[in-house]
């Protein structure tokens, strides 16, 4: 993956959620590709990650429209996304707790256009 890209609309509805509820979002991101299995065509899961929704603000490429649609989107850096084994351990040690706190002192989340 050389970039990872997320419709603007979505990132403002997102954005409007964590502004509301005061708590932080995470997105997984699973990369699927195809494969033949024969006889017939199948998917597989080649890799995952996942992030604070915070954090995708630090690895913005650009906002441009999508190639086909009259849709604009958000490009990424995929260094926004961690491993998906360390999920767990961000649940586990509380880190929304950090992220909460962390959004409280920085404000809302800012909406794109």
């Amino acid at each position: 993956m050389t970039e990872f890209q997320l419709d603007v609309n979505d990132f403002n509805d997102i954005a409007a959620a964590v502004n509301k509820t005061g708590l932080p979002s995470y997105i997984v991101h699973v990369q699927a590709g195809q494969e033949y299995n024969f006889p017939t065509p199948g998917r597989e899961f080649s890799a995952c990650g996942g992030q604070m929704f915070l954090r995708l603000l630090k690895h913005q490429k650009r906002i441009s429209g999508r190639r086909g649609e009259d849709k604009r989107a958000i490009y990424y850096k995929p260094s926004a996304f961690s491993r998906i084994d360390t999920f767990s351990d961000e649940i586990r040690n509380m880190g929304y707790k950090k992220l909460a706190a962390q959004m409280a002192a920085t404000g809302p989340l800012p909406f794109l256009t």
